[in-house]
Order: structure tokens, then C-alpha cells, then sequence
């Protein structure tokens, strides 16, 4: 089978994309991508210290809680104008929100009881650039070969 063209090109991460994602991951979740920006920080969070990665989850809970505080009380108030499509949705994101609260309160459980035995902080310092670009190159080839 012949390589496709458009996808024979095999990019790298640079020392400075890897200054620039330890960056981003530590820095404050912007409030309307909030959602994926988190999970996306979750994702990599193993490679921060464990103090940051309760605080990325403390700061997280606090928000799903006020919004799922505030969602309660919508429904609250209307609960008796809404058709059933916005029921569902309104109890679709109840149920959603509760789920995630759950799940956050039970990794920072997990964080806490294993933060003295296991901190993987600074893996994209501790890894030479050529190790990075290395992986960077395999996970490329998998995903397009």
C-alpha cells in the first residue's frame, strides 16, 4: 500500500512547544472553554506537582458545584413551564454535573492518599527534546499509518 502525501510529513515537538505546554498547563482555565481546557489539563496533569494538580481540580469542583447549585434552582423555577425536550436537557445536565462532581471529589481522594509515594512531576523536563520528538514521531506514525 502506498503512503498518502499529505500525511508522509513527520512533525516534532521543539524545546519551545515544550516550554510552552508546561506553560499552558499551569496556567489559569479560561471560564468559557472551561470544560475541554480542563480535560485536556487532566489529561496531562501527571506531569504536574501534586499541589497544582489539587488546585486544578479544587478550583474545577468549586465551579461545577455553583453551576449545578444554580441549575437546581432553574429548575426549581421551572419546573412546571418546561416541555419535556427541556427537561430532558436540564436533567441531563443535572445528572452530568453530578457525575463529574463525583468523579472529582474521588481523583482528589486517589491524589491525596498517593501523593507521598508517586509524583511524575517534571517528566517534560527530565526528558531530552530528541526523547520527545522520538515519541511524538511514533505516536504521529500510529495514528496516520
Amino acid at each position: 500500500m502506498e503512503k498518502s502525501v499529505a500525511f508522509s510529513k513527520v512533525y516534532t515537538i521543539t524545546e519551545n512547544g515544550i516550554k510552552s505546554f508546561y506553560y499552558y498547563i499551569q496556567t489559569e482555565i479560561e471560564p468559557r472553554k472551561n470544560k475541554w481546557d480542563f480535560m485536556v489539563r487532566m489529561y496531562f496533569a501527571d506531569n504536574l506537582p501534586i499541589q497544582k494538580q489539587k488546585e486544578i481540580i479544587d478550583v474545577e469542583l468549586m465551579r461545577q458545584e455553583d453551576s449545578l447549585e444554580q441549575l437546581l434552582e432553574l429548575q426549581k423555577l421551572l419546573e412546571k413551564r418546561m416541555n419535556r425536550f427541556q427537561k430532558f436537557s436540564l436533567e441531563t445536565g443535572l445528572k452530568q454535573k453530578e457525575v463529574l462532581i463525583e468523579e472529582l471529589r474521588q481523583l482528589k481522594k486517589e491524589i491525596e492518599k498517593n501523593s507521598l509515594s508517586n509524583n511524575k512531576a517534571g517528566i517534560f523536563y527530565a526528558w531530552s527534546s530528541k526523547q520527545l520528538a522520538e515519541v511524538e514521531a511514533k505516536r504521529h506514525a500510529e495514528l496516520f499509518y
